[in-house]
């Protein structure tokens, strides 16, 4: 078992006897920590009055003093506690461990951080008390004493005090180590822990061109994008393309680019990233979009045929030729395109339009009439497909009729409040969480009270977990 060690600057803000109760608590087996004595609990003096132990304590008994000090810490008086032990134990040197201990604890929780220093220094080692050497190493960091912390932490073994090793870092860096600090960022960011890496980057990281290595300046503009600062992560990864190149890099600078609407140097590094290896999804998806944006029709359906190849079951790869082939009325062209598509994604609303309107516009109307309704009745669960759907028939076809029939059956105009969930509920289900999204839609109908609504919910149960729904015995789902 590796023990914690790092813990923050604030650390000690929690509740104090809840922090100290989990480290002497610690169980540890063979060639681990050994549990910290603690003979102010495991003895018959916890139940003597406070008088006689005071009595005992004036008498040099170091045992009863220890028991006052912890009944105080207890009660979460630590400053009490500290109070009273260290006027008893006026020489750490010449101390018991255990006196030294608890009286370095009081002190910690006291806020009295220099002098609970002279209380664990005598213990640095001590097999029976392991975590003042941490405790000692942790108050030269909050003290500025990153020497003194680092000769600390470098004696620990980081096998079992884990983090101890990022401890040697940070107080490398702190003494002027600049590798160490950027090493530690690296680690940060690798754990995504943002706000510990950016500040650390920031500092040792020129936003001059040419002043800090590539792999410095790249590791900054992740931190910047990741962080949601696309401005100052373009900055720092325009630094690190000046003198290298790699996919990430391209992909990354590229993603920066489109969310600052720099669309046309987006689409020209998601170029670059792709020629350098990435295939990704998302690559293409903003690629076609950067593309389409800037206007370069033919560089977005391009590369939109190729997001085909590659993904035939992707539906957004699809829409812009769909789009295209709408527009300038190649009917054949686009009917081949959307059949395969709805082969390929057979949920994709957008598809089934595209589909259902090139019917239209090849003189298909009863199949085209019957592809309305099949496009109610399959999409009546997503939150603004139908209106979406609704404008290609209004605006293009002139079919005002069939948009005001699917804007009627749209669940986002039929039952409002129903938005947000349908919304959380598909991400669920798209992003492999069909527990959570199961328990969600059991939920909403166990407590519905509006019929039609109800109803909707029970069908898309049906659809979605019939071998759930098969298995209910509860009218409210069958």
């Amino acid at each position: 078992m590796r023990i914690g060690t790092v813990l923050s600057k604030d650390s000690f803000a929690l509740p104090f006897i809840a922090l100290i109760t989990l480290i002497i608590g610690l169980n540890c087996g063979d060639n681990e920590l050994e549990l910290i004595a603690r003979p102010w609990v495991n003895t018959e003096y916890r139940d003597l009055p406070d008088s006689i132990l005071r009595v005992k304590a004036e008498n040099n008994d170091s045992l009863a003093a220890m028991v006052i000090g912890w009944k105080f810490m207890l009660r979460e008086d630590t400053v009490s506690a500290a109070n009273y032990l260290t006027v008893f134990n006026q020489n750490p040197p010449g101390a018991s461990a255990p006196l030294n201990y608890l009286t370095g604890l009081a002190l910690l929780g006291a806020k009295r951080d220099s002098l609970a220093t002279e209380y664990f220094l005598p213990l640095i080692n001590n097999d029976e008390y392991p975590h003042a050497t941490y405790y000692l190493a942790s108050i030269y960091r909050k003290l500025k004493n990153d020497e003194r912390a680092l000769e600390i932490y470098q004696k620990m073994d980081p096998e079992l005090w884990e983090g101890v090793d990022d401890s040697v870092l940070v107080c490398k860096a702190a003494l002027g180590d600049t590798a160490s600090a950027i090493e530690f960022a690296q680690k940060m960011l690798e754990e995504d822990k943002i706000v510990k890496a950016a500040p650390i980057l920031t500092k040792y990281v020129s936003m001059e061109r040419g002043k800090s290595p590539a792999h410095w300046n790249y590791l900054t503009g992740m931190a910047y994008y990741r962080g949601n600062n696309p401005t100052r992560a373009a900055a720092y990864l325009e630094n690190a393309d000046a003198d290298t190149s790699f996919k990430d890099l391209s992909y990354h600078l590229g993603l920066a680019y489109y969310k600052i609407k720099a669309f046309d140097s987006a689409a020209s590094k998601l170029d670059q990233a792709m020629e350098l290896g990435d295939s990704s999804i998302n690559l293409f998806k903003i690629l076609i979009e950067s593309r389409e944006i800037e206007g370069d029709t033919a560089g977005a359906f391009e590369r939109s045929l190729l997001g085909i190849e590659l993904y035939p079951e992707v539906e957004d790869f699809y829409v812009f030729p769909s789009k295209l082939y709408y527009k300038n009325g190649d009917l054949e062209e686009l009917l081949a395109l959307v059949e395969e598509g709805r082969k390929q994604a057979p949920n994709s609303y957008k598809l089934d339009a595209y589909y259902t309107a090139v019917n239209f516009l090849l003189g298909n109307d009863s199949l085209a009439d019957a592809l309305v309704d099949t496009l109610v009745i399959k999409h009546r669960y997503y939150p603004g497909a139908l209106s979406q759907s609704a404008d290609l028939f209004e605006q293009s076809l002139g079919k005002e009729g069939i948009a005001e029939k699917l804007r009627a059956e749209d669940p986002m105009n039929r039952f409002p409040n129903t938005g947000d969930f349908l919304f959380w509920y598909h991400l669920y289900k798209e992003k492999d969480k069909a527990d959570t999204a199961r328990v969600m839609l059991e939920n909403w109908i166990e407590n519905d009270t509006v019929t039609e609504r109800l109803q909707l919910m029970k069908d898309l149960y049906v659809r979605d977990f019939p071998e759930f729904a098969n298995k209910k015995s509860d009218d409210k789902i069958e």
